[in-house]
């Protein structure tokens, strides 16, 4: 049986607690963790440190239960701090970009001492994450997708004032790889897959995150460039459905890469750089 995800909260004084964690953070524990991040800062302690060297796994449920108390910490002048995360907790985190957005750290210490400089040292114009999403691999999950994403280009045009064109061509880089998700992650009779997506505006980029436990992704070995994407270069008619959808994707997109981790999580990045 997997074990079960213990928290327990350590309140520090000067609005700091620490949250130490032991255990799988995954769907099943995602729900109670946010929901206790959120009670801690409701109760004083917007300066979270998350424990994280007794978790032996994490998804993008785990993820998006952590952005999910970070929101919550930033809007009462706070922040969240990961402390001595595990290698496959590390390696997730920077494949989604995620650890610019949450900071980690090696030990407790070291985090509060981060507390501490960054008082002195505020950020001019840092990652901003601006869509963390957790949705079924289903049809009513993509449709999920794009009324979230369509918040999104609201919130953007505000802050770039971004054409027509470059959010349309973003918008449908994320929508084909949300939809070759839902098409081919399942196996014949699996468990219902989930999959995470994640927005992060940086100054002069937008990085869109996905994590799914699905099937490994099994591209036409003749249609890959650097054994990942397939490339432009082949004739589109003769790619297959797969290929043409992904192959938009990289038309469409400054980055885009595919991997498979060690734990069996998919990774997909797209990044598109801002018009200048």
């Amino acid at each position: 049986m997997p074990e079960a995800l213990t928290i327990t909260l350590e309140p520090c004084g000067n609005g700091v607690a620490v949250v130490h964690l032991a255990g799988r953070f995954d769907f099943a524990s995602g729900p109670e963790v946010r929901a206790q991040l959120l009670n801690a800062v409701a109760a004083g302690h917007p300066k979270l440190i998350v424990e994280m060297g007794g978790v032996a796994f994490i998804d993008s449920a785990g993820i998006g239960a952590l952005i999910g108390g970070l929101r919550a910490a930033r809007q009462a002048g706070g922040d969240v701090r990961l402390s001595n995360p595990r290698p496959q907790a590390r390696t997730l985190l920077s494949l989604t970009s995620i650890d610019q957005v949450l900071e980690m750290h090696s030990s407790v210490e070291a985090a509060l001492a981060g507390f501490a400089w960054r008082l002195q040292h505020p950020p001019v114009d840092g990652p901003e994450l601006v869509l963390d999403l957790q949705v079924a691999a289903t049809q009513e999950g993509m449709d999920l997708v794009h009324t979230a994403l369509a918040g999104c280009w609201t919130h953007l045009q505000d802050v770039r004032g971004l054409d027509e064109r470059w959010l349309n061509e973003f918008a449908l880089a994320v929508a084909e790889v949300a939809g070759n998700i839902i098409q081919y992650a399942h196996a014949p009779d699996p468990p219902l897959v989930e999959f995470g997506l994640f927005l992060t505006r940086h100054t002069r980029r937008l990085v869109a995150s996905f994590i799914d436990r699905g099937i490994v992704a099994t591209l036409p070995v003749d249609s890959l460039v650097d054994s990942r994407m397939p490339s432009v270069a082949i004739a589109y008619e003769d790619l297959g459905e797969r290929g043409r959808g992904l192959a938009l994707v990289q038309l469409t997109t400054d980055r885009f890469e595919y991997r498979r981790t060690p734990a069996g999580e998919n990774i997909w990045i797209l990044e598109k750089h801002f018009p200048v």
